[in-house]
């Protein structure tokens, strides 16, 4: 999922600090082939860790270094 908010903030403007991602979370689910419910647990846990900011209608890119990090890791 982490790979879909990149090529969707690429497609924004490039993955950068303060970017605005457009988006609702069932847009995601529906790209990544996923419900809802699954993206928002993964949102929340990236805004834990410091990641990114939900907002409505989509989020912001808060650390695009360590968001490319995780989009790399196994889980992605």
């Amino acid at each position: 999922m982490v790979c879909a908010l990149l090529d969707r903030a690429e497609v924004a403007g490039g993955v950068s600090a303060g970017l605005h991602v457009p988006g609702t979370q069932q847009e995601l689910a529906n790209a990544v082939g996923s419900v809802r419910e699954v993206v928002a647990n993964v949102l929340q846990a990236l805004k834990r860790e410091g990641l990114v900011e939900i907002r409505r209608g989509g989020l912001v890119i808060v650390a695009p270094e360590k968001l490319m990090a995780e989009g790399l890791g196994p889980l992605s």
